[in-house]
């Protein structure tokens, strides 16, 4: 009689843990649903070169896109000093410097004269240019951010091979 009342003890735990595990994983979210990153851009397209924070959000709403494209944006706009590449950040680092660290770490070695386009990938989904750039243009050697000697263009869509590219902001 005592050996089926300690087997019915250990079920009942068993049980519980199941029961426990399997609220546990309907709590789990996948990190990072919402992408956030500085690209450059050729006449062929657009390469990555500076991972911005991610963020949570549901791929299961309706607006998931606007809602990565918001987050990007207001982190350009807060974190990085709206693409000022002289923004000092949290760690000590200029912005410039950050994104040429971030650069080579992604293969990136020389960057000259180029302005960085902030993008949002929401899920599951593409790439989305958010109309933010960099206020300067970038340049890196080796990691290491250098100011370039070319100065900020007056008219921001002359340095772009992307017609259209509101950069008003």
């Amino acid at each position: 009689y005592s050996l089926s009342l300690s087997f019915l003890a250990a079920m009942e735990i068993l049980v519980a843990l199941l029961a426990v595990c399997s609220l546990a994983s309907g709590q789990i979210i996948t990190p990072y649903e919402c992408h956030c990153g500085v690209f450059r851009s050729y006449p062929q397209g657009e390469s990555l070169i500076y991972h911005l924070p991610g963020h949570h959000i549901d791929c299961d709403s309706p607006d998931k896109e606007t809602q990565c494209y918001d987050a990007c944006v207001q982190d350009w706009d807060v974190f990085a000093g709206n693409g000022d590449l002289n923004t000092v950040l949290e760690n000590g680092y200029s912005l410039g410097q950050e994104i040429c660290v971030g650069a080579l770490e992604l293969g990136h070695f020389n960057i000259r004269d180029e302005i960085g386009y902030v993008f949002s990938r929401a899920c599951f989904g593409n790439w989305e240019d958010t109309g933010s750039h960099t206020e300067q243009y970038v340049c890196c050697h080796n990691g290491h951010y250098e100011e370039c000697t070319k100065t900020v263009a007056n008219n921001m869509a002359a340095v772009t091979n992307k017609p259209g590219i509101n950069t008003a902001n």
